[in-house]
C-alpha cells in the first residue's frame, strides 16, 4: 500500500477546509488533481473518507478516524524535523 505526505497533507486539508477546490488552492495542484489523489487514497484503503455535497465534504465516520491518525502522522514528522534540525550538525559553506 503506498502513499505518501502530500496523500496525508491534502487529506487533512480537505477535512478543515471542506472542500476539494480550497484545499487544492494550498496545494500547487490542480483540483483534478487533487480529485484523482483522494479517490486513489479512498481505493487504497477501499474505504469512502468524505460525505460529497454540494455544500462541501464531510469525513465519514472512516474518515474521521483516519483524520486523526494523519493528523498525528503530520504531528510526527514535524517533530522528527525539528529533531533533526535541532541536531543537524553545522557545516561550512
Amino acid at each position: 500500500m503506498h502513499f505518501d505526505l502530500v496523500d496525508v497533507r491534502l487529506f487533512v486539508a480537505i477535512a478543515s477546509t471542506g472542500s476539494l477546490s480550497k484545499a487544492a488552492a494550498t496545494f500547487p495542484v490542480a483540483v483534478s488533481a487533487a480529485s484523482t489523489r483522494l479517490r486513489q487514497f479512498e481505493e487504497r484503503f477501499q474505504v469512502i473518507l468524505f460525505v460529497r455535497n454540494a455544500n462541501g465534504m464531510t469525513p465519514t465516520p472512516a474518515g474521521r478516524l483516519v483524520l486523526e491518525a494523519c493528523q498525528r502522522i503530520l504531528n510526527e514528522t514535524q517533530q522528527l524535523l525539528s529533531l533533526i534540525h535541532i541536531s543537524e550538525p553545522t557545516r561550512p559553506l
